[in-house]
């Protein structure tokens, strides 16, 4: 791998080097995806594969759609390890992939179907994720539950999506939070689910008893345990939900236009941040 070669066309504004073509340069781009060499994945692999995904559409939706299944293949490399740099590989494909349901989303080519089984893969990986690892010293973002919020926030914006395909993505983003996990959510994974939240609440086909029930998860869960010695089992789902509905909250009450059931739903969200904070 020659990192001149590549800086060169980012240098040159992104532009396809003479004598080359898309489908030559494309499989070490996507092998970066996995580098952990920040200089290597993030300017190389990630954003020369965005710019010409989206910005110059230099892959046409046959390339687009053959991406995606490389792409979900991906997502099975090392799953369910932690703490190992597998998760780049991982993190990074789910990024793309988000950007290939954007372009879906704006210049349709993938067929219901298809849609479909990227949604129920999308959150049978999200639920199998264990590494939510945020910034690792020395290699940059791993970011999963970051890179897959935004997946979820470009599915939540599929026309191919229906209510039933957006309440799953609800419930994938609560189990997600109350896990009794360790690790505590400080990397602005909160802000980027409720990302994917809002655009579900956009399209309006979620009745106000579905997200009763979902905010009433949350309840539930804190209604699970007692009072006693600390336990980061117990705290940092604590921590991570009440974030999680603290950003909600405060999402609710600055997007204007937002449609029914936003009232109920931010009124409720505002109750159980107190109880949370009890």
């Amino acid at each position: 791998m020659d990192k001149a070669f590549w800086q060169s066309i980012v240098e040159s504004d992104y532009t396809l080097p003479p004598d080359y073509t898309i489908a030559d340069l494309t499989p070490e781009l996507l092998e970066f995806l996995g580098s952990t060499d920040i200089d290597v994945r993030d300017p190389f692999g990630y954003m020369i594969l965005a710019h010409w995904m989206i910005r110059d559409r230099r892959y046409s939706p046959t390339d687009m759609r053959n991406l995606a299944v490389q792409l979900v293949q991906n997502l099975a490399a090392g799953l369910g390890e932690k703490d190992t740099d597998s998760v780049f590989l991982r993190s990074f494909s789910i990024l793309i992939l988000s950007l290939i349901i954007h372009r879906d989303n704006q210049q349709p080519f993938f067929t219901e179907t298809e849609i479909q089984n990227l949604h129920r893969w999308s959150l049978e990986y999200f639920a199998a994720e264990q590494d939510v690892r945020g910034y690792v010293p020395g290699k940059g973002w791993a970011h999963s539950v970051a890179h897959t919020a935004d997946l979820l926030k470009f599915l939540a914006r599929s026309r191919q999506l229906n209510a039933p395909e957006l309440e799953g993505i609800l419930t994938a983003i609560a189990e997600k939070m109350l896990l009794p996990i360790t690790y505590l959510y400080v990397h602005g994974e909160d802000e980027r689910l409720v990302s994917a939240i809002v655009e579900i609440l956009k399209r309006e086909l979620v009745d106000w008893r579905v997200w009763d029930r979902w905010l009433d998860r949350f309840v539930t869960w804190k209604g699970s345990w007692d009072e006693g010695d600390f336990d980061p089992t117990i705290h940092a789902p604590w921590y991570n939900s009440k974030n999680l509905l603290r950003s909600l909250y405060f999402r609710l009450d600055s997007t204007p236009g937002l449609p029914a059931p936003v009232r109920k739903l931010k009124t409720k969200t505002k109750q159980i941040l107190k109880l949370f904070s009890e």
